[in-house]
């Protein structure tokens, strides 16, 4: 066998192995009780920014979360509609956390401050542009920067999680400038 017909092989063996071993860790995240709040059995969801918000299952997290202190107790609460805006969208290239995002994150900061037991996970996320290495780590000083102003807000680091998926799980799909802007994000996703 030629050099090149076996690094393919030992390249589609790692790429096999490496599929295997995310839909190892998601399985185990869907069966156990605490996983991320990605939707019914640990489905994957759709981003929330057009107008989507809590579904009931995050809504549960959140309520039990609040059990006892009232703190945005419903979906009607007024402090509850900063909650359902999970997703802080960024300028191309960009890791900044532009203003008009701010009070958002103000908001996740105060719920998570309020209930020291909620966990949120910051997924980053970039639009198709740049290499994959690029996205990878723009998509993660996005969700740094997410997760360094939730600290500096007072939200102890312990409840945090930050991960980058890069331009692997885009909320839309196509070539231009709308579907682009849809995908340079990070997605706040809570714990039940």
């Amino acid at each position: 066998m030629g050099r090149l017909a076996k690094w393919m092989v030992v390249g589609i063996a790692v790429l096999a192995l490496a599929g295997c071993a995310g839909s190892a860790k998601k399985n185990a995240k869907a069966g156990a009780g605490g996983e991320w709040a990605a939707g019914a059995g640990g489905a994957e969801t759709t981003p929330l920014g057009e107008g989507g918000g809590l579904r009931g299952d995050e809504w549960g997290a959140v309520e039990g979360a609040n059990a006892g202190n009232n703190a945005y107790g419903s979906p009607s609460d007024p402090r509850a509609a900063a909650l359902q805006s999970q997703v802080i969208y960024f300028e191309y290239d960009s890791s900044v956390v532009g203003p008009q995002y701010l009070e958002v994150v103000r908001t996740h900061g105060e719920y998570l401050k309020k209930n020291p037991g909620a966990r949120a996970n910051l997924e980053g996320h970039t639009d198709e542009r740049g290499s994959r290495e690029y996205n990878i780590a723009l998509a993660q000083r996005r969700s740094d920067a997410v997760m360094q102003l939730l600290i500096a807000q007072g939200v102890s680091a312990s409840q945090l999680s930050s991960v980058s998926f890069g331009e692997e799980k885009p909320a839309a799909y196509g070539n231009g400038e709308d579907a682009w802007a849809k995908n340079r994000r990070v997605e706040v996703r809570y714990a039940q």
